[in-house]
């Protein structure tokens, strides 16, 4: 995995600044916003397998970005379903402590703190560590049926286990450096009013943007490694 590369690859195109503050505008509209940027990091992930990431996608293609967001968060919905799922159970577990139920008040606390700790966690932390390879899959595919084939889509995954989970390291370590500085940029805001408000707010959804796009360029080397067996990360063309 090249992580230098992932980090940096974005701002070798010229126009950068207008697109990554585009990104950084759209994030800030409720649902909507976050589907089309999601979309426009699914792009240029495809664009990273096929070794075509010169520049960041353009912000010409509305709807297609809008598309590929749509189908990115149904894959993403699909995947975390089981731990969903022992999310629900786990709160109907404390039915009986909520009505106050004295004689399985215990069980259900332990029921309840069980399905959280022991499998709701874990499983939450083991789907994050696997989605780049569905999304991957759609990305490159465009086929919302080969992104919600677990089997394959697991099968792949044991194969580049270790790059998805530097891919979750980084992203972990992205989403602390950007509570890191939004935090320090908001103090120095307060000085400014509402020009370093506004300031400190473009800057918090601008690192978002960014953090899509790491993800978008690792998912990307993760789908070329797929394809190329026994290559490195891909280079740029």
């Amino acid at each position: 995995m090249d992580l230098v590369r992932a980090l940096s690859a974005p701002f070798r195109d010229d126009d950068w600044p207008e697109k990554l503050v585009i990104a950084a505008l759209l994030l800030l509209l409720p649902l909507i916003g976050p589907l089309l940027v999601l979309g426009w990091a699914l792009h240029y992930a495809r664009e990273v397998a096929e070794q075509r990431e010169r520049a960041l996608p353009t912000w010409r293609n509305w709807s297609e970005h809008l598309t590929l967001g749509l189908l990115g968060a149904v894959v993403s919905i699909a995947w975390f379903l089981p731990t969903l799922a022992v999310l629900a159970l786990s709160a109907l577990a404390l039915l009986p402590a909520l009505l106050g139920d004295e004689r399985f008040r215990i069980i259900s606390l332990a029921l309840s703190l069980a399905g959280l700790s022991c499998l709701a966690l874990p499983l939450a932390m083991l789907t994050t560590i696997v989605l780049p390879v569905p999304l991957g899959r759609l990305a490159t595919t465009n086929q919302l049926s080969t992104a919600l084939s677990v089997v394959g889509a697991l099968q792949e995954a044991r194969q580049v286990l270790p790059s998805l989970f530097v891919t979750w390291v980084v992203l972990l370590l992205h989403s602390l450096g950007q509570a890191v500085l939004v935090s320090i940029a908001s103090q120095f805001a307060l000085f400014l009013c509402l020009p370093g408000i506004a300031a400190s707010v473009i800057l918090a959804t601008g690192l978002q943007a960014h953090q899509y796009l790491v993800l978008g360029h690792l998912t990307g080397q993760i789908r070329y490694r797929l394809e190329h067996p026994g290559e490195g990360a891909p280079g740029v063309a």
